[in-house]
């Protein structure tokens, strides 16, 4: 593979000044990449060295529009830049920025990496949208004497609150599970026996002492309400 070294003044401060190039993985011919985390197109101005592309912010990463055929594609830059210097992403694993942030598209601060360690890493600097929450959804403080590590690494948790977890989950397992008591009688007192009991549609049961006596409220209330009119 071709590497294309050049030298300029005019990167940005926190770029070195030699920058290394090799073409866009799958756009060969067409763009180029650098350790700088800088994407050219080679279609236009080829005597000065190509066109620097201006990435975009898209859901909170750097992308650079790429043509090809006619079509338009986004790409996320930082896996540009792992493709191109490093070679494809093995399986289970992602992109994992370093201390330099989402932003910060140098070589130096890509690799590839697990999920997990995706996570911690970014709880440990400070990037994760959990990490900058400074109380649990129970209002506990994350200090130092109240936050763990998740066990699968995802995130941090904390202590109040996985405490209060076990000691209820002993409670439960300690008085076994709920028994519901089948009640005998209604609120009126009547029993619950086979002839007294009615099942409705809906599920459920009723007394039927308690049904006749509502029918009748019901029905005094019909006739009272027709003498008066």
């Amino acid at each position: 593979m071709h590497a294309t070294v050049c030298t300029s003044t005019h990167y940005d401060s926190f770029m070195s000044h030699t920058e290394t190039w090799l073409p866009v993985v799958g756009f060969e011919g067409h763009y180029e990449v650098s350790d700088q985390g800088r994407v050219k197109t080679l279609k236009t101005d080829v005597a000065t060295g190509g066109r620097i592309l201006k990435p975009q912010v898209i859901a909170r990463y750097y992308y650079v529009g790429l043509w090809k055929n006619g079509k338009l594609k986004q790409s996320r830059l930082h896996r540009l830049v792992l493709l191109a210097f490093v070679g494809p992403c093995p399986e289970g694993m992602e992109c994992l920025h370093g201390p330099g942030g989402k932003f910060d598209n140098r070589l130096s601060n890509l690799r590839w990496g697990t999920r997990s360690e995706n996570m911690q890493e970014q709880v440990a600097s400070g990037n994760h949208v959990e990490a900058r929450k400074t109380h649990c959804p129970h209002g506990h403080p994350y200090n130092e004497e109240n936050t763990y590590v998740r066990p699968d690494g995802r995130g941090r948790g904390c202590l109040i609150c996985l405490r209060s977890r076990a000691r209820e989950t002993a409670r439960r397992e300690s008085t076994g599970p709920r028994v519901y008591i089948l009640k005998t009688h209604c609120l009126r007192g009547h029993e619950f026996t086979p002839e007294n009991t009615y099942t409705p549609p809906r599920g459920g049961r009723q007394c039927r002492e308690c049904n006749q006596i509502n029918k009748h409220k019901r029905g005094d209330h019909f006739v009272s309400s027709n003498l008066h009119r």
